[in-house]
């Protein structure tokens, strides 16, 4: 009886241990599946994997070589020991550049310890991105306002992530199983890999929005997605769309994108925005003498300082931004430009929380702002501010930093009544109410604006 208890005991474990390998092979077995169903569906090539090797997604998506596979850390001090691993490859272009994600000590330090990080004069791209290369002026030349964009929304989702001229590499955390996540990884992976070949036609887009003609660039954008989707240039449509009031349009464009890319904690921020009714349509009809500005509020808290990017935790309902910070006094009263553009465009804020942010502190504010006029021109109808005649100016009212690059400029889009007498770089005074907010050119738009009397 006695030699039973053992051979009993070695029975039970050994079929404890055969169902926890069958176990094992049944869950590979299950994520194989994942990944040869994905692989397909891309037009990819799936090698399954081995004893000693994890399987593997490769070939081409128009034009842009991609490889899935897995890195397994043996360091006893990382939790995540594996890793799934995308490799991007794309026409090279520019300079020889490699951007990473900023680290807690900044630049700075980085140079003072002998690394390289070139700075671009862009505070934000800045201070969220090291630049290693070796060429400034090219570089500078080379980071469009396309692939900055680009490049800052891939390190916020990305934490570990490497983009140069010609390649990316990111890397997530854990053996990715789930198919929607890996299906969308490689969607929005591929059309930035696109973005950061060939972005002349988005900048375009984005070169009318900085003029202030939202309008317009919102239809270029539209055709540039009609003739071949891109995940990016379809937010940068919907985003567009949100700050002309047209938020059912936009839920329609991001309800599209999250489609393929559904577990996005980006586009499920802008859902929770969109799916919200927005701000009444604003005024049509210009207006020479528009009420007085608005009493202010009570100070309440200060702006937030500026802060490294990070991976943003979409809410399960639309967000309560903070209260609206406090503002100085301009001229004439009213809220300061410069705690304006610190509060919106000095932080880190992801695109729907800018949105948010805009409708809960400023919409509908009035504005006193000084500034100097960049552009003019006289309208007969417009479709950003109306359909009678009319002025329409760009005010530079301050800027990001003592940076003088185009992109750290911060503009007002400034509705005036038709003949006002002004020209390009005369610096004007003006009142009127804030009505939608661009993140991306970091435009301020201002409705129903009369200049104020020196």
């Amino acid at each position: 009886m006695g030699a039973l208890v053992p051979l009993i005991f070695m029975t039970v474990l050994g079929g404890g241990i055969a169902a926890g390998i069958q176990a094992a092979r049944n869950h590979a077995a299950r994520t194989e599946l994942v990944w040869k169903n994905v692989a397909a569906h891309h037009g990819l090539d799936h090698a399954p994997g081995t004893f000693s090797r994890p399987g593997r997604i490769g070939g081409r998506i128009r034009g842009i070589d991609i490889l899935v596979t897995i890195r397994k850390n043996n360091s006893n001090n990382n939790q995540n020991s594996t890793f799934t691993v995308f490799e991007l490859r794309y026409p090279p272009s520019g300079p020889d550049v490699r951007l990473t994600r900023q680290g807690a000590l900044g630049s700075f330090f980085r140079r003072l310890t002998g690394g390289r990080d070139v700075l671009i004069n862009d505070p934000v791209f800045d201070d969220s991105v090291i630049i290693d290369g070796a060429d400034q002026s090219e570089i500078g030349r080379f980071l469009t306002p396309t692939r900055r964009m680009a490049v800052l929304s891939l390190l916020r989702g990305w934490t570990n992530a490497e983009v140069t001229n010609r390649s990316l590499k990111v890397e997530k955390a854990g053996h990715i199983r789930d198919p929607q996540m890996l299906s969308g990884s490689i969607v929005r992976l591929v059309d930035m890999g696109l973005l950061m070949s060939a972005p002349d036609d988005v900048d375009h887009a984005l070169l009318l929005e900085q003029r202030g003609d939202m309008a317009a660039a919102v239809n270029e954008l539209h055709s540039l997605n009609e003739s071949a989707p891109n995940s990016f240039v379809q937010m940068l449509e919907a985003e567009a769309l949100v700050a002309m009031g047209d938020r059912p349009g936009a839920d329609a464009i991001f309800e599209q994108v999250q489609k393929e890319m559904p577990a996005d904690p980006e586009i499920q921020g802008w859902r929770s925005v969109t799916s919200q009714p927005g701000p009444p349509p604003m005024p049509q009809t210009p207006v020479v003498s528009p009420p007085a500005p608005a009493a202010l509020t009570p100070p309440a808290q200060p702006s937030p300082e500026r802060t490294e990017a990070t991976t943003p935790t979409p809410p399960a309902a639309p967000a309560q931004p903070d209260p609206a910070p406090a503002m100085n006094t301009g001229l004439l009263g009213g809220l300061s430009a410069e705690e304006t553009i610190d509060d919106l465009f000095g932080t880190s804020r992801m695109g729907y929380e800018v949105e948010e942010r805009f409708s809960l502190a400023y919409r509908d504010r009035q504005v006193t702002w000084s500034g100097t006029i960049d552009t003019i021109r006289e309208f007969r109808t417009d479709n950003d501010f109306g359909r009678e005649p009319g002025i329409k100016a760009t005010v530079r009212i301050g800027s990001l930093g003592d940076s003088q690059l185009v992109t750290s400029q911060i503009h007002a889009i400034v509705h005036l009544p038709a003949g006002t007498d002004l020209s390009r770089n005369d610096e004007i005074t003006f009142t009127g109410t804030l009505i939608r907010v661009d993140r991306y050119m970091r435009n301020l738009y201002v409705a129903l604006a009369r200049p104020v009397p020196a």
